[in-house]
């Protein structure tokens, strides 16, 4: 009587090529999971800052001493009989420089956004003077009797609108809409005025736009782009 024996080492080749085999049709179902069945998450956590930095903080806002909060979520929803998709994302909302956006789409026929951003930007330097007015169109030099310290600074709040359509087949479009504004104070030296430095300071107060049009004519020997691209500036103050 013969007793037949296998080869351990065989057999755990074989188990490696099977799952090497089936790694990418498993890799492939999890990336359809994700986009079929999207899920969302938030995430919530405290931060600390143990000294006062300006420089540290000059674009994150983060620059007094003491505790911060930290919040990042983003919700994902699909609507699986239309095929539309809800998404809101928020980041870093905890701080000066955060952001949010809403997006909703129907694949293949339309979307829109909504976006908003804050961009602080804190000047690193301690500035001490007794110049009366900063901030303001109207400055006097030595305008306050004893010297006082500022801490300059602009924010930039930037809203972004965007649509899409499909026209038809062929024809699609996309509008896109930008409004930014700024705001603050920056150092602004003008030199010297009858043997003594003058030290002025920059209002800032304006708003710029853009806007972006586009249309897109595609077949399958056949593509072309159409657009137009505007901007405006104003500055609020005049003098």
């Amino acid at each position: 009587m013969k007793s037949s024996r296998q080869n351990p080492f065989v057999l755990t080749a074989m188990a490696a090529a099977l799952l090497l085999a089936f790694a990418p049709t498993v890799a492939r179902a999890d990336e359809i999971t994700e986009l079929t069945k999207p899920h969302s998450t938030i995430d919530v956590g405290a931060g600390y800052v143990d000294k006062d930095n300006q420089r540290f903080g000059q674009y994150s806002g983060l620059k007094d001493k003491g505790g911060y909060g930290i919040v990042d979520f983003s919700l994902i929803k699909r609507d699986d009989s239309t095929g539309t998709w809800f998404k809101l994302k928020g980041t870093d909302l905890g701080y000066e420089d955060r952001e949010l956006n809403l997006q909703q789409e129907r694949q293949g026929e339309w979307g829109y956004s909504v976006d908003y951003s804050r961009i602080p930007r804190y000047d690193p330097f301690t500035v001490t003077t007794r110049l009366a007015g900063l901030g303001t169109t109207s400055q006097v030099a030595n305008g306050n009797p004893t010297n006082a310290e500022y801490h300059l600074n602009t924010i930039r709040d930037r809203w972004t609108l965007g649509f899409e359509k499909a026209l038809s087949r062929q024809w699609d479009g996309q509008v896109r809409y930008r409004n930014e504004e700024k705001d603050g104070s920056r150092i602004f030296s003008q030199g010297y005025f009858s043997a003594l430095p003058r030290f002025l300071t920059e209002p800032i107060d304006q708003t710029t736009q853009q806007i972006d049009v586009t249309a897109t004519y595609s077949t399958e020997r056949l593509q072309l782009r159409a657009g137009y691209y505007g901007t405006a500036y104003d500055n609020h103050n005049t003098t």
